[in-house]
């Protein structure tokens, strides 16, 4: 069975918006999410980063309690397409649908908000949930780049310090470059080339010294 369309939903997911309504505007079924209901996708990679966790119990000055601590993590999702235009179409129907999902109030997003971001280069979005009863913010920055639309989930101890780390994260990615094309994907969060060439080293200070996780190809996934 074809699973969910996880990674190219994370973001509504995560926010706990419509996977119908999205089905809806690819015209297929939601239990039945693929890849290849999106026109022109033709890649999709995602590299979640982490904290260390066995090193922050062996902190001398850690708080083994604040579990703020242990949620700070970091997704980069990034989806390639055929064509700019494929990619802007793209970018333009998850624009609008989280628009559409964020002007009805909803108990499970809490204190949500959507704004355009001026601190990068590109057309961008993004959404802010501020979980403060958990000491935990998220900012999910959304942008184009050409032919790859970027997604990036940070989750720190307040929604300002996630926003600063989501759009230093943005603007690295806009500025390096892909070493080789090929992709060479390995799960355990070692993948090169093609977009990976452009992520955040395990352990970098952009991504506040989270280590890399792991790594997820979309199509491969699906097809599991």
């Amino acid at each position: 069975m074809v699973k969910t369309f996880t990674l190219v939903l994370a973001l509504l997911l995560t926010l706990g918006l419509s996977v119908q309504s999205v089905a809806a505007q690819l015209d297929t079924d939601a239990t039945e999410l693929d890849p290849k209901d999106v026109p022109g996708l033709i890649a999709g990679y995602s590299r979640t980063y982490a904290p260390d966790i066995e090193a922050l119990m062996a902190t001398p000055s850690a708080d083994l309690l604040d579990l703020s601590a242990y949620m700070r993590n970091v997704s980069i999702m990034t989806y390639v397409f055929e064509s700019d235009d494929t990619a802007s179409d793209f970018f333009d129907m998850m624009k609008d649908q989280m628009t559409d999902e964020l002007s009805a109030p909803s108990p499970e997003l809490g204190q949500a908000e959507m704004s355009e971001v001026t601190e990068i280069d590109r057309d961008a979005m993004q959404v802010t949930v501020d979980m403060g009863d958990l000491g935990v913010g998220l900012t999910i920055l959304m942008f184009i780049d050409g032919d790859t639309v970027f997604a990036i989930m940070a989750m720190d101890t307040t929604v300002d310090d996630a926003t600063a780390m989501a759009i230093d994260i943005a603007n690295y990615l806009i500025d390096a470059e892909v070493q080789d094309d090929e992709v060479t994907f390995n799960e355990d969060g070692t993948s090169i080339g093609g977009v990976f060439d452009r992520m955040p080293a395990s352990g970098d200070e952009i991504v506040g010294g989270l280590q890399v996780e792991s790594d997820s190809d979309l199509f491969a996934t699906a097809a599991e």
